[in-house]
Protein backbone atom coordinates (compact mmCIF):
# COMPACT_ATOMS: atom_id res chain seq x y z
CA UNK A 1 0.00 0.00 0.00
CA UNK A 2 1.24 3.35 -0.57
CA UNK A 3 2.04 5.33 2.32
CA UNK A 4 -1.09 7.65 2.43
CA UNK A 5 -3.65 4.76 2.13
CA UNK A 6 -1.92 3.23 5.21
CA UNK A 7 -2.55 6.27 7.17
CA UNK A 8 -6.35 6.40 6.17
CA UNK A 9 -6.69 3.08 7.81
CA UNK A 10 -9.40 2.82 10.27
CA UNK A 11 -11.14 -0.27 11.93
CA UNK A 12 -13.89 -0.38 9.58
CA UNK A 13 -11.55 -0.91 6.45
CA UNK A 14 -10.80 -4.93 8.17
CA UNK A 15 -13.04 -7.38 7.31
CA UNK A 16 -12.04 -10.01 9.32
CA UNK A 17 -14.17 -12.95 8.20
CA UNK A 18 -12.82 -12.46 4.26
CA UNK A 19 -9.31 -11.92 5.69
CA UNK A 20 -9.63 -8.52 3.36
CA UNK A 21 -9.03 -4.81 3.58
CA UNK A 22 -11.04 -2.44 2.29
CA UNK A 23 -9.31 0.54 0.92
CA UNK A 24 -11.52 3.16 -0.14
CA UNK A 25 -9.54 6.46 -0.96
CA UNK A 26 -6.80 5.70 -3.32
CA UNK A 27 -4.52 7.19 -5.59
CA UNK A 28 -6.46 6.38 -8.62
CA UNK A 29 -9.85 6.76 -6.67
CA UNK A 30 -10.92 3.18 -7.68
CA UNK A 31 -11.61 1.32 -3.66
CA UNK A 32 -9.80 -2.15 -4.21
CA UNK A 33 -9.73 -5.07 -1.70
CA UNK A 34 -6.51 -6.61 -1.02
CA UNK A 35 -6.32 -9.95 1.01
CA UNK A 36 -4.53 -10.06 4.35
CA UNK A 37 -2.47 -12.91 5.92
CA UNK A 38 -3.38 -13.94 9.58
CA UNK A 39 -0.31 -12.07 10.81
CA UNK A 40 -1.25 -8.92 8.98
CA UNK A 41 -4.78 -9.53 10.51
CA UNK A 42 -3.67 -9.42 14.05
CA UNK A 43 -1.26 -6.58 13.77
CA UNK A 44 -3.66 -4.62 11.98
CA UNK A 45 -6.56 -5.60 14.89
CA UNK A 46 -4.07 -4.99 17.36
CA UNK A 47 -2.83 -1.61 16.38
CA UNK A 48 -6.35 -0.20 15.15
CA UNK A 49 -7.61 -1.18 18.47
CA UNK A 50 -4.95 0.88 20.21
CA UNK A 51 -5.31 3.97 18.63
CA UNK A 52 -8.08 3.32 15.82
CA UNK A 53 -5.54 4.39 13.17
CA UNK A 54 -2.35 2.64 12.17
CA UNK A 55 -0.15 5.66 13.17
CA UNK A 56 -2.10 8.45 15.01
CA UNK A 57 1.11 10.34 16.68
CA UNK A 58 2.83 10.21 13.33
CA UNK A 59 2.61 11.91 10.11
CA UNK A 60 4.01 10.48 6.61
CA UNK A 61 6.92 12.62 7.02
CA UNK A 62 7.98 11.69 10.50
CA UNK A 63 7.37 7.50 9.68
CA UNK A 64 9.42 7.97 6.58
CA UNK A 65 11.95 9.54 8.76
CA UNK A 66 11.66 7.67 11.45
CA UNK A 67 11.80 4.39 8.38
CA UNK A 68 15.17 5.85 7.71
CA UNK A 69 16.71 6.04 10.90
CA UNK A 70 15.89 2.17 11.52
CA UNK A 71 16.78 0.91 8.64
CA UNK A 72 20.60 2.68 8.84
CA UNK A 73 20.89 1.14 12.32
CA UNK A 74 20.17 -2.28 11.51
CA UNK A 75 23.20 -4.82 11.48
CA UNK A 76 22.21 -5.86 7.91
CA UNK A 77 20.53 -3.07 6.22
CA UNK A 78 17.72 -3.85 4.21
CA UNK A 79 17.84 -2.81 0.45
CA UNK A 80 14.94 -0.57 0.31
CA UNK A 81 16.09 3.16 1.24
CA UNK A 82 12.62 4.59 1.22
CA UNK A 83 9.41 3.67 2.69
CA UNK A 84 8.09 3.46 -1.01
CA UNK A 85 10.72 0.93 -1.82
CA UNK A 86 8.88 -1.54 -0.47
CA UNK A 87 5.81 -1.30 -2.47
CA UNK A 88 8.72 -2.43 -5.61
CA UNK A 89 10.09 -5.24 -3.62
CA UNK A 90 6.70 -6.19 -2.20
CA UNK A 91 5.31 -5.97 -6.25
CA UNK A 92 8.68 -7.82 -6.87
CA UNK A 93 8.24 -10.89 -4.08
CA UNK A 94 4.88 -11.21 -5.30
CA UNK A 95 5.80 -12.22 -8.90
CA UNK A 96 9.02 -14.09 -8.25
CA UNK A 97 6.27 -16.13 -5.86
CA UNK A 98 4.37 -16.84 -9.31
CA UNK A 99 1.59 -14.27 -9.11
CA UNK A 100 0.36 -13.18 -12.80
CA UNK A 101 1.73 -9.14 -13.64
CA UNK A 102 -2.55 -8.69 -13.82
CA UNK A 103 -2.82 -9.84 -9.86
CA UNK A 104 0.02 -7.34 -9.11
CA UNK A 105 -1.61 -4.33 -10.47
CA UNK A 106 -4.75 -4.74 -8.61
CA UNK A 107 -3.07 -5.64 -5.44
CA UNK A 108 -0.82 -2.51 -5.99
CA UNK A 109 -4.10 -0.43 -7.29
CA UNK A 110 -2.54 0.98 -10.81
CA UNK A 111 -5.01 1.57 -13.46
CA UNK A 112 -2.82 0.40 -16.02
CA UNK A 113 -0.41 -3.00 -16.33
CA UNK A 114 2.31 -0.96 -17.72
CA UNK A 115 2.87 0.67 -14.11
CA UNK A 116 3.84 -2.43 -12.62
CA UNK A 117 6.64 -2.87 -14.60
CA UNK A 118 8.12 0.00 -12.81
CA UNK A 119 7.97 -2.19 -9.26
CA UNK A 120 9.04 -5.25 -10.92
CA UNK A 121 12.93 -5.89 -10.56
CA UNK A 122 14.57 -9.27 -11.41
CA UNK A 123 18.51 -10.50 -10.69
CA UNK A 124 20.54 -12.81 -12.81
CA UNK A 125 19.31 -15.29 -10.63
CA UNK A 126 15.95 -15.24 -11.56
CA UNK A 127 16.84 -14.82 -15.48
CA UNK A 128 19.00 -18.32 -15.34
CA UNK A 129 16.00 -19.78 -13.16
CA UNK A 130 13.56 -18.64 -16.01
CA UNK A 131 16.01 -19.88 -18.47
CA UNK A 132 16.84 -22.92 -16.61
CA UNK A 133 12.62 -23.99 -16.60
CA UNK A 134 12.91 -24.68 -19.79
CA UNK A 135 15.08 -27.89 -19.43
CA UNK A 136 17.23 -27.13 -22.39
CA UNK A 137 14.19 -28.40 -24.32
CA UNK A 138 13.29 -25.82 -26.43
CA UNK A 139 14.77 -27.03 -29.57
CA UNK A 140 13.08 -30.55 -28.73
CA UNK A 141 9.70 -28.53 -28.57
CA UNK A 142 10.55 -26.79 -31.95
CA UNK A 143 11.38 -29.52 -33.58
CA UNK A 144 8.29 -31.80 -32.73
CA UNK A 145 6.23 -28.59 -33.50
CA UNK A 146 7.37 -28.32 -37.22
CA UNK A 147 7.40 -32.25 -37.49
CA UNK A 148 3.60 -31.98 -36.63
CA UNK A 149 3.11 -29.26 -39.17
CA UNK A 150 5.01 -31.93 -42.00
CA UNK A 151 2.92 -34.17 -40.64
CA UNK A 152 -0.45 -32.53 -41.38
CA UNK A 153 0.27 -31.38 -45.03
Amino acid sequence: MRLGEIFRIVPIDVHEKSMLLHVADTKSLKPRDIPLTVRALAILQRRLKETGRMFEDQSEQQLSFRFRLERNTMLEPIDPRRFHDLRHAFASRLVHAGADPYTVMEILGHSKLEMVTRYLHTSLERKRAAIDSLGGNLFEMTKKKSSRRRDRT
